[in-house]
């Protein structure tokens, strides 16, 4: 039986977390830091399928195309975040599934408009959720950036 793994890296500074999950030798990145390289020295074999943005984040410089370019895995953004570059639109419900692993993004607005967060399903059992900047240990994310 396979095992769903994650790999939380805190970037002291920012109160910023990136999130690399693994299972049956596919990986998801959340997240993450344009300093990217920490992140695939740690994938252990596993194919980077997904780079998953919960946000635009206003409060550093996201890895996310950078990483996408640099391995071929498909780079998901939330739907009503529209970048203009090449990329998935994560609309809510959405599934994006692999094999025993299904990724559902669900539209969490609040931290900002567009904010949608993850949740990682196996063999159809909920086993964790990524919530970006909305929900974080002890706090919530700023919703007043935008004016």
């Amino acid at each position: 039986m396979s095992r769903l793994e994650v790999r939380v890296f805190r970037t002291e500074g920012l109160g910023d977390s990136t999130y690399l999950l693994t299972f049956d030798g596919l990986a998801a990145l959340v997240d993450p830091q344009r300093d990217f390289e920490r992140f695939l020295d740690d994938l252990g074999g596993a194919d980077l399928r997904w780079v998953l943005e919960t946000h635009v984040h206003n409060d550093y410089v996201s890895g996310g195309l950078a990483v996408s370019k640099a391995t071929g895995a498909e780079l998901v953004f939330p739907a009503a975040a529209a970048p203009v570059f090449r990329h998935t639109p994560a609309f809510h419900g959405e599934e994006l599934v692999e094999g025993g692993l299904t990724i559902r993004p669900l539209h969490t607005p609040g931290h900002t408009p567009e904010h949608t967060s993850y949740l990682v399903l196996v063999d159809g059992r909920p086993q964790a959720v990524f919530t970006g900047g909305s929900l974080l240990v002890g706090s919530a994310g700023r919703s007043d950036l935008l004016g």
